[in-house]
């Protein structure tokens, strides 16, 4: 098995999705396993060819969409498997989100990965995404959020 620091495998993966795109997309998903598990706040997916479906489903609503990575830890498993931890900002833009105008949204990535990516988790707040950008619901949840002392 191929170590971290001979494949750079996640330098690929950030590599890819700082420009995430239709077009980016074969690339992108030829970094993740067969079986590659993938979970986000919206589902659950398994096998790559899902992953490709669902990534081409997301590409084809995008106006544009870039990750910038501000850090990554990196671990090696009990089973022997690498980890990594990812930070991003993704900034994009949807016409049904926030007037179309772009937005951003922070996460993390934990990834677990040998020569390619065999687990991947998305953390992020599903309703920064989605709620706050719808107008009349947007402006009661920052209200509330002022409220509870968040922003």
């Amino acid at each position: 098995m191929k170590t971290e620091e001979e494949n750079g495998l996640i330098e690929k993966l950030t590599g890819q999705y700082q420009s995430f795109s239709a077009g980016s997309i074969d690339s992108i998903v030829d970094l993740y396993s067969e079986d590659v598990e993938f979970i986000d706040p919206v589902q659950r997916i398994v096998g790559r060819s899902a992953l490709r479906s669902y990534f081409q489903a997301l590409g084809l609503n995008l106006t544009f969409c870039h990750f910038s990575f501000s850090s990554t830890v990196k671990s090696r498993g009990d089973d022997g498997n690498d980890i990594a931890v990812l930070f991003w900002i993704m900034r994009f833009s949807h016409p049904k989100l926030n007037g179309g105008n772009a937005s951003e949204l922070s996460g993390c990535s934990h990834i677990i990965y040998t020569d390619k990516v065999i687990y991947q988790r998305d953390y992020y707040d599903l309703g920064e995404m989605v709620y706050e950008s719808i107008p009349l619901l947007g402006s009661v949840i920052r209200r509330i959020k002022l409220r509870l002392g968040e922003k």
